[in-house]
């Protein structure tokens, strides 16, 4: 099985989101997307995903308090799904993907430009952060 994390970093007041221009998997090609990777042997998901967000961006603040709030399992793949608050998401690819920071209230235009599943996770992260609901939300895909 297949492990991967999967990040949505949001400004303070949840009005702004970081998101990834992907160029693979090719099935993923020009779709946005979290932040996010392969955990790797030994690794933790949160460990995991601090590691690939720093590898991917220019984030070089404190740590990030990444809350852990949806499982994917789809069999052969997991994706561990967290989100965080900073006041530093003005930030830069440090890979050929490009970043890019998303109005919140704009990304219903963007819609045909993501990842299907993006929407609603999106929507799932900020009401987790705003009031910690839900608590954990285990999604099955089949």
């Amino acid at each position: 099985m297949k492990e991967y994390c999967l990040g949505f970093l949001f400004d303070n007041d949840l009005s702004k989101i970081v998101l990834i221009r992907k160029l693979k998997p090719i099935w993923q090609y020009n779709l946005l997307n979290g932040v996010g990777g392969s955990i790797e042997r030994g690794e933790t998901p949160i460990v995991a995903m601090d590691r690939e967000f720093r590898e991917e961006t220019t984030y070089a603040g404190e740590d990030i308090d990444w809350k852990y709030f949806a499982l994917l399992n789809g069999g052969e793949f997991k994706v561990s799904c967290f989100a965080a608050k900073s006041d530093n998401v003005d930030l830069k690819a440090r890979t050929a993907e490009a970043i890019e920071v998303c109005d919140i209230d704009k990304l219903e235009y963007l819609r045909k430009q993501m990842i299907e599943n993006l929407p609603w996770l999106i929507n799932l992260a900020v009401d987790h952060l705003q009031d910690g609901r839900p608590i954990f939300a285990d999604i099955k895909y089949e």
